[in-house]
């Protein structure tokens, strides 16, 4: 897919990869402490995370990189097309 969206279109699928990227954005980057909003073990979480920062080519460690990436998930969450159970 390219163009608008594509990079959200993983994110769509009704994977687990939005609940780990919300919950790392709401722990502001850290990464442990989103692995327990998420409810997932530090592992899995990791390797979810690892996973968007190569599809979206973003350091999920860098402030300035996740606040567009905060605002694109509140977008999708006033716009109600969340993944399912987000």
């Amino acid at each position: 897919m390219t163009g608008r969206g594509a990079c959200c279109s993983p994110f769509r699928n009704g994977g687990d990869l939005l609940p780990a990227l919300r919950a790392c954005l709401t722990a502001a980057g850290n990464k442990s402490v989103a692995a327990k909003l998420a409810g997932m073990s530090r592992q899995a979480s990791y390797q979810r995370l690892h996973t968007i920062e190569r599809l979206l080519g973003r350091d999920l460690e860098s402030g300035l990189q996740r606040t567009p990436l905060h605002v694109a998930v509140l977008v999708l969450d006033a716009r109600g097309t969340a993944a399912p159970g987000a």
